[in-house]
């Protein structure tokens, strides 16, 4: 299966890292995600992962909102716009000319996108193949992402001053536990996955908490 999972990146240069190379950012989440690899750790949770993914634009969608996008998929409705298949997540429009006829009302209601092709559908949007999300805010930064965007899984990644880079905190809105998947304490929100991570800063004494300008990346992992 596939999960939406968000990485917060603490660094002391947040702003760096956000205008970083494809490489570098890579590098880092790569670091960070390699002792959870289910083939080489009993505490691993995932065997593929890529930036974006079928989840690329998801902070997107919800920075939108969903009163936006539900006037938006009724005015689809109404002009009777036809999926023919769902490939890698992503919904296929039925011919070019309705993607034209989608891509045009995306425009007209979603201006401050910055977009002109509508980035829910497969057409608009890189798939779970592509090498890095091409949709704005897959790297963003905290201050970017809503407080009740939701995720199945959060990571808060430290880059200290000697490069050592690790997960320092990890959260699961549910888990596995052999038989079937058991809801944990956490709601999958952002804001609330915040929370936790600044008490427990708080509570090692950490100097600072998470920071509104650290980088967050948007991952699609398989498990």
């Amino acid at each position: 299966m596939h999960y939406n999972m968000i990485a917060v990146i603490r660094t002391s240069s947040s702003e760096s890292l956000r205008a970083a190379t494809e490489a570098d950012l890579g590098k880092v989440i790569s670091t960070a995600m390699a002792p959870y690899n289910e083939e080489r750790s009993e505490r691993g949770f995932w065997d593929w992962y890529v930036i974006g993914g079928r989840y690329a634009g998801s902070v997107l969608r919800s920075r939108l909102g969903h009163e936006r996008l539900k006037v938006f998929d009724d005015a689809l409705a109404s002009r009777k716009v036809m999926v023919k298949a769902v490939r890698c997540g992503k919904e296929e429009l039925a011919d070019a000319q309705t993607e034209e006829v989608v891509d045009a009302i995306w425009r007209y209601m979603f201006p401050d996108s910055g977009l002109a092709t509508c980035p829910l559908f497969k057409h608009g949007s890189p798939s779970q193949y592509d090498k890095r999300g091409e949709l704005p805010y897959d790297v963003c930064t905290v201050a970017d992402v809503p407080q009740s965007h939701s995720v199945h899984t959060i990571a808060l990644v430290t880059v200290n001053h000697a490069d050592t880079t690790y997960i320092d905190s990890l959260l699961h809105s549910e888990i596995w536990n052999g038989a079937t998947f058991q809801k944990t304490t956490w709601d999958g929100t952002f804001g609330a996955a915040l929370s936790h991570f600044n008490e427990r800063l708080a509570r090692y004494r950490e100097p600072e908490s998470v920071n509104p300008n650290d980088v967050v990346v948007t991952l699609d992992y398989h498990s």
